[in-house]
């Protein structure tokens, strides 16, 4: 089984920060994003690994192949999961997939949503949901980038 370092929730999937300021930080191999759409769309899976150094491979899965391919993958792998959501992600740890650090970037505003952050807003559902994974032993905070301090920690 690969080591998952982290799982990052940001809207806008990869950029800069991800691939410059987090896979560095975490000395990350692998870039996974997880997301249904994204994995059948190569032209902008193409636009997105334009935003990553060649040194960090990227995926794209889909909910059901990550659940299928992430505990095949080599053990010498260090991965990043990135998601567009939290409903993904709750997917994902629902399937049993293991995710010691949850890290939430953007998530803009919307309908039943509250700011946390600058550039954060959760429901209360999300909230109560994030709560309960640190209550279970998951480091949660929100963060843009490693060399700041958490703006809310769970």
């Amino acid at each position: 089984m690969p080591t998952i370092e982290m799982a990052r929730v940001d809207n806008r999937l990869i950029h800069g920060q991800i691939s410059v300021r987090w896979c560095s930080k975490l000395e990350i191999n692998t870039i996974i994003v997880i997301n249904d759409a994204l994995a059948q769309n190569k032209v902008q899976q193409g636009l997105l690994d334009m935003a990553v150094p060649d040194d960090y491979p990227t995926r794209y899965y889909s909910l059901q192949g990550a659940i299928d391919k992430l505990p095949n993958l080599s053990s010498d792998k260090k991965i990043l999961l990135i998601f567009e959501n939290i409903r993904d992600l709750q997917s994902i740890v629902a399937a049993g997939i293991k995710i010691p650090y949850i890290n939430i970037g953007n998530l803009d505003m919307s309908p039943g949503k509250r700011h946390i952050a600058a550039s954060t807003s959760l429901s209360q559902e999300e909230m109560d949901w994030l709560t309960s994974q640190a209550q279970s032993g998951t480091k949660v905070e929100v963060r843009r980038i490693p060399s700041e301090d958490a703006t809310y920690e769970f």
